[in-house]
């Protein structure tokens, strides 16, 4: 129950955009509003929403996006496999 899959909706060039983080199985879903793509910005927003569940984290997958760069600070954050 505790396997992520994470990816990110992008508006209009330099506008806002959502990260979306859905367990698998059940596929319940946590969705973040960052204004931007940024590395830093997008690990800080999935933080902030994994919050609540960080105990039901145990593997996260990420597509290659440079906004994933950061996914093993995500990781190690979450106590999670990246």
């Amino acid at each position: 129950m505790g396997d992520w899959e994470v990816d990110t909706v992008i508006g209009h060039p330099g506008g806002s955009v959502l990260v979306m983080m859905v367990k698998r199985k059940s596929r319940y879903t946590l969705i973040a509003l960052l204004e931007c793509k940024e590395s830093a910005a997008v690990t800080e927003g999935m933080l902030h929403s994994l919050h609540p569940c960080r105990d039901k984290v145990e593997t996260m997958t990420f597509d290659n996006g440079k906004e994933f760069a950061r996914h093993a600070h995500l990781a190690e954050q979450v106590e999670a496999k990246a």
